[in-house]
């Protein structure tokens, strides 16, 4: 079982998704959680030997009320000999993410318009 992420004080998780922050620099992708807080949304990337731990600082944060668009992406992904599959994926204020098989973008979109209403003014 790997521990949850470092979060800010009183900081909690509201919600949180598998997922692999796409680069944009030629570089690989990076997989980690994406994660929805009473206060940010923050991408954690795996660090380790086989994943076991988080990078102690999250790769992507920005504060909810700061965020100015949540959009559904689509990747391809190669897979076999020449056939390719599409990925969801969401991009948060141009960072993209491809998301894991079964998660949607407007999951991401409702947990984020969900915690800004909830979140402490």
């Amino acid at each position: 079982m790997v521990r949850p992420p470092p979060l800010g004080p009183g900081e909690r998780i509201v919600a949180s998704w598998s997922a692999e922050l796409v680069p944009t620099d030629g570089s690989t992708a990076r997989p980690g959680q994406l994660l929805v807080t009473t206060s940010h949304c923050r991408f954690f990337a795996r660090a380790g030997p086989f994943g076991s731990r988080w990078e102690t600082r999250p790769a992507f944060s920005v504060p909810l009320g700061a965020i100015r668009a949540v959009e559904g992406r689509s990747f391809a992904m190669s897979i076999g000999y020449g056939d390719r599959v599409a990925i969801p994926g969401v991009a948060i204020d141009g960072v993209a993410f491809r998301l894991a098989r079964g998660d949607t973008p407007s999951q991401v979109g409702a947990a984020i318009a969900s915690a800004r209403g909830a979140a402490p003014s």
